[in-house]
C-alpha cells in the first residue's frame, strides 16, 4: 500500500480536477486530515470533493492539526481506527504546500503517515506535482 501527501495550497480548479481524476482511475481513498474541511475555494471543500468522490472520499476529523508543534494531530490512534482504507492506497490531504521532512515537519501529514500501523506501507511525497503526476 503507497500513502501520499498532497497538499493543495494555492493549487486552483485546475489541479483539483486533475486530482480527482488521478484519485478515481486509481482507485485511490482521499484522506481529508484538515480539522476543518473547507478550502479557500469551494472545489477544495469536503462538500465539493465527497461530490466528486463517494466511494473515493474520508474526512478524519481525529487527524486534523491542533496548530501547535508539541501536539500536531487530534488523535493519532483514534484516526488510525477509524481509516476505513485497509490495503488501499491513500492520498492525504491538506493545505500546506511543503509538509517539510520528518525530522522538521512543516505539516502533520508526514507525522501521519510516519505512524502508520503497517510497515509495508511506503509514504510517497506527491506534493509539487509529484508521483501522481497531477
Amino acid at each position: 500500500m503507497n500513502i501520499y501527501t498532497f497538499g493543495y495550497g494555492n493549487r486552483g480548479k485546475e489541479q483539483a480536477r486533475r486530482l480527482v481524476k488521478k484519485i478515481l482511475a486509481e482507485n485511490l481513498l482521499l484522506v481529508d486530515v484538515r480539522i476543518s474541511p473547507r478550502g479557500w475555494a469551494s472545489f477544495w471543500s469536503k462538500y465539493t470533493l465527497e461530490k466528486a468522490l463517494p466511494d473515493n472520499y474520508f474526512w478524519c476529523q481525529k487527524w486534523g492539526n491542533t496548530g501547535t508543534k508539541e501536539n500536531m494531530v487530534v488523535d493519532m490512534w483514534g484516526g488510525l481506527a477509524a481509516l476505513p482504507s485497509q490495503g488501499r492506497d491513500c492520498v492525504l490531504l491538506c493545505a500546506e504546500l511543503n509538509p517539510g521532512t520528518l525530522e522538521k515537519p512543516n505539516c502533520h501529514r508526514l507525522l501521519i503517515a510516519d505512524h502508520w500501523d503497517d510497515p509495508d506501507d511506503r509514504l510517497t511525497g506527491i506534493h509539487n506535482m509529484g508521483e501522481l503526476e497531477i
